[in-house]
């Protein structure tokens, strides 16, 4: 009867576990292709960024320099203006991009274009994107723009860098599908290798541009278009689904499903049924695909039925044979709750029955057992009760004491770096500009940034961003003194605070560390470096203002083009 019902059960589920093991693949297939798409824009943003950012960056530093030969005296400011308004007017950013330089000295009601290619001297306040621009004055932003005669307005990116002695903005401005062409592909397909496919055998990531050329795939290296037939039915199954693609397209992301039959290279032989799922990324025009095999799909399934079968054929033979022994194994049970039962007439409490299974017989063992255990132990519980309890109290206060200890620690001590925590370092702090107040000793601090960390956590992940905080918090530790106290003061940010030292030691001690930065191998491919601001403590001042003059000093390292020590 159990076989039977086990049997009916197992036939009823076969449908739905199948139908579950090829909606999972299905998921599993769009998760992996979204993922590979939120690769592939990540990569193509950042590069963009970092082209833009290098453009406007490198025209700061040519202003820089002109504005410094008319600060002595060599340039007028109109050889200035005429010089820089050249060279920005020379540069073709994309295929129409240019560069601009607006004017904002006279507030966001009065912008005008000091330098541009069409509307020199004209007022732009009234576009949005330059209020945007005014309240932002660095970094990338994004717009859209419609020109007279397009069709639909356009996605542009731009990056800013501000010039301030002369409040002028200097920005690029581009089309975003201008910029394909920035992308290196070998960086490009060495950040999609890294994206684990699915756990499906066969499957692969590829992605395609619009006109199907072939932009990525694991095996094929030729970029040229691709013409695939399907096996079965001869139609062009990619050029189908960039034809539905087209058509399905209406400013937003479009996916799907596709089927396909496709002859496996070197087994030209055997044609092999795919089920694929795209994804068009609008901004890039690019579609990325991932491919499985669908028999690989029902492979957990075909296994399942095949260790059904095994399970049953085990479980006849199984019951067959407890069957058999079940007779002389209940014997011998009975026969020994007979034996415990005289025991207990006797009053004999050394009774040892162990219970050998679940069912009526067992429940008597079980209540043999413990009632000769339950009259033994009575009988010296009450002698091990205060001992228990002394132990008890003994063993309670000594993990009270370890959790306050762990406590202590971790209130003090920054997690991911083992330095100070930013807690020790307002304590230390506290304690020198009181012993400096009372005293008249000479103290000073060391406030320090990671330079270019973002583009770490961005390109490297996480977890690469977090062990070169470790490494770097090596090199502080190693080369400050045993009397400074070394603490993470927040993201990538550390502060050295220095007992009984003043100004000299402490730029001494800063362009050490920046040097033991510079040449440290970090764990990334590129070397990192660190800009640094130092500040000696002045009579009756308190924590916070060392910290902001610190800080101030922090921040023109960074404006003077890091990886220098400034102090306040």
């Amino acid at each position: 009867m159990a076989m039977l019902v086990f049997t009916a059960a197992i036939l009823t589920s076969l449908p739905r576990v199948k139908n579950t093991i090829v909606n999972s693949a299905r998921k599993e297939l769009v998760t992996t292709t979204n993922l590979a798409a939120a690769s592939a824009e990540s990569l193509y943003e950042n590069t963009l960024r970092n082209y833009m950012r290098g453009i406007t960056e490198t025209n700061l530093s040519t202003l820089n320099y002109l504005y410094s030969q008319h600060q002595a005296g060599k340039l007028s400011k109109a050889d200035v203006i005429d010089q820089f308004e050249e060279i920005i007017l020379s540069q073709v950013v994309g295929e129409t991009g240019y560069m601009v330089v607006s004017d904002i000295s006279k507030g966001k009601n009065n912008i005008t274009a000091a330098i541009h290619p069409y509307i020199k001297g004209q007022r732009v306040e009234g576009y949005d994107f330059i209020q945007q621009m005014y309240q932002q004055k660095n970094g990338y932003f994004e717009t859209t723009w419609k020109n007279p005669g397009d069709l639909a307005a356009r996605q542009k990116v731009g990056y800013m860098s501000y010039f301030e002695p002369w409040q002028w903005i200097i920005s690029v401005n581009p089309y975003k599908d201008e910029l394909k062409s920035l992308v290196d592909i070998e960086d490009f397909e060495n950040s999609l290798s890294k994206v684990q496919p699915t756990t499906l055998e066969g499957s692969y990531i590829t992605i395609l541009d619009d006109k199907g050329n072939l932009l990525y795939h694991p095996s094929f290296k030729e970029k040229s278009a691709i013409y695939f037939q399907d096996t079965k039915t001869g139609s062009y199954f990619i050029q189908d689904m960039l034809d539905t693609i087209k058509q399905q397209y209406k400013g937003d992301v479009v996916d799907g499903w596709q089927e396909f039959s496709y002859r496996q290279r070197g087994n030209e032989s055997v044609a092999v049924d795919k089920l694929m799922y795209y994804h068009y990324m609008p901004d890039q025009k690019w579609v990325v695909i991932t491919v499985i095999n669908k028999n690989e799909i029902l492979k957990p399934y075909n296994h399942l039925l095949y260790r059904l079968a095994t399970v049953g054929v085990a479980l006849f033979l199984g019951l067959t044979l407890l069957a058999f022994l079940s007779g002389s194994f209940l014997s011998r049970r009975i026969n020994g709750l007979v034996s415990a039962a005289k025991m207990l007439a006797g009053n004999n409490y050394n009774i040892k029955l162990k219970r050998k299974a679940f069912d009526e017989i067992g429940d008597l063992e079980e209540a043999f057992d413990a009632t000769a255990s339950t009259i033994n132990q009575l009988i010296s519980e009450q002698k091990q009760l205060n001992i228990s309890l002394e132990e008890k109290v003994e063993r309670r206060t000594r993990e009270l004491e370890f959790k306050n200890k762990e406590l202590e620690s971790l209130y003090v001590t920054d997690s991911l770096t083992g330095l100070s925590s930013r807690n020790k370092l307002d304590e230390v702090l506290d304690c020198e500009v009181n012993r400096s107040q009372r005293y008249g000793t000479v103290f000073g601090i060391i406030l320090l940034d990671v330079d270019y960390f973002k583009p770490v956590n961005d390109v490297y992940g996480h977890q690469v961003g977090d062990v070169v905080l470790k490494e770097f918090s090596t090199v502080l530790k190693s080369h400050s003194r045993k009397t400074d106290v070394v603490g993470r003061w927040g993201g990538e940010e550390f502060m050295i605070i220095c007992s009984n030292t003043d100004l000299d030691g402490l730029l001494f001690l800063a362009n050490e560390l920046k040097s033991k930065v510079s040449a440290f191998q970090f764990s990334v491919s590129e070397q990192k470096t660190a800009s640094f601001g130092v500040a000696v403590y002045e009579n009756d001042e308190t924590s916070d203002s060392i910290i902001k003059r610190a800080d101030d000093a922090l921040y023109r390292a960074k404006k003077n083009g890091r990886n220098r020590v400034e102090h306040q």
